[in-house]
């Protein structure tokens, strides 16, 4: 199971998550923090009972979140025929997070079908990506 859940308090700016698997990228003040899934669906009893911990994030105006699947990471392309890589996408996401959100999707998908088409790979898992900005 993976999963990003978050609630956000509109009149605090307060964001709380908790993710399996997935981590949620938070860019304040052009600097990317990175919130680790802390949660494992092993956590859950036989019976369907789940403890999750979670995390409260402030945000503030300007700031914007990402919640995604790990099927862009994990997308294979390149010219060496390699995973694309949490490493090169959060660099991806520090660059992008200036432009407004539909321009933000675009240079999000032009990046992925380049790394794809370098080998003419083809895409290997489902894709989803959140942005947020506040």
């Amino acid at each position: 199971m993976d999963i990003i859940l978050c609630i956000l308090d509109t009149s605090t700016n307060i964001l709380t998550y908790a993710g399996v698997k997935n981590p949620l990228y938070h860019i304040t003040n052009s600097e990317l923090i990175e919130y680790k899934a802390n949660n494992s669906s092993e956590d859950c009893s036989t019976e369907g009972e789940c403890l999750f911990s979670s995390e409260r994030i402030q945000l503030h105006p300007g700031d914007t979140i990402y919640m995604c699947s790990d099927g862009y990471v994990d997308q294979f392309g390149g010219r060496n025929h390699k995973k694309f890589q949490s490493a090169r996408f959060r660099k991806l996401l520090k660059s992008i997070h200036v432009f407004p959100m539909p321009e933000q999707s675009d240079l999000l998908y032009e990046e992925f079908e380049q790394w794809r088409a370098e080998n003419q790979e083809e895409q290997t898992d489902d894709i989803l990506v959140i942005g947020i900005k506040v």
